[in-house]
């Protein structure tokens, strides 16, 4: 069972993301307000998911959550432009795409298990990626207790 927002599966890529932005944009000249709005973003995305999870009341895990897609959307256009103003290359546009991508996905999940848990009770003494591993199904469960690895991120790649 989950213990912590880190091993939601859905955090892990959230960071992979946020970690494969720092590394493309690396060579970002220091004052470069594109680089620094990617960054801010991509930082801004694992912090809103653990936020999210580590809420009891679910509508404001809910809101945290969507906060979260809201600033994978923005990511997105972020390496858009990134890459049409020649911030980044074509090929790393596409990493983090792809990434990002993913993100969006498992989040989509994630937030879909948190409103079916709208309706159910969570004890006070229970987080909310707790209560949701009691509502699990096999499409949804993807999001839980699965770790990222170096396979999984050239495995989507192709």
């Amino acid at each position: 069972m989950a213990q912590s927002y880190r091993d939601l599966v859905v955090w892990q890529w959230a960071y992979q993301l946020a970690l494969a932005v720092y590394r493309v944009t690396q060579q970002c000249p220091q004052d470069d307000m594109l680089c620094d709005e990617l960054r801010g973003a991509a930082v801004a995305l694992p912090a809103a998911v653990a936020r999210g999870a580590d809420l009891y009341d679910v509508s404001g895990a809910l809101e945290e959550l969507n906060n979260a897609l809201l600033t994978c959307t923005e990511l997105e256009v972020l390496a858009y432009l990134s890459r049409d103003l020649g911030v980044i290359s074509a090929e790393s546009c596409s990493e983090l795409l792809t990434l990002q991508r993913q993100v969006i996905r498992l989040l989509k999940s994630f937030i879909r298990r948190v409103r079916m848990l709208a309706t159910q009770d969570i004890t006070e003494d229970s987080h909310l990626y707790e209560s949701a591993a009691e509502y699990g199904s096999d499409d949804d469960d993807v999001w839980m207790e699965l770790h990222v690895d170096e396979q999984s991120l050239s495995d989507l790649e192709q």
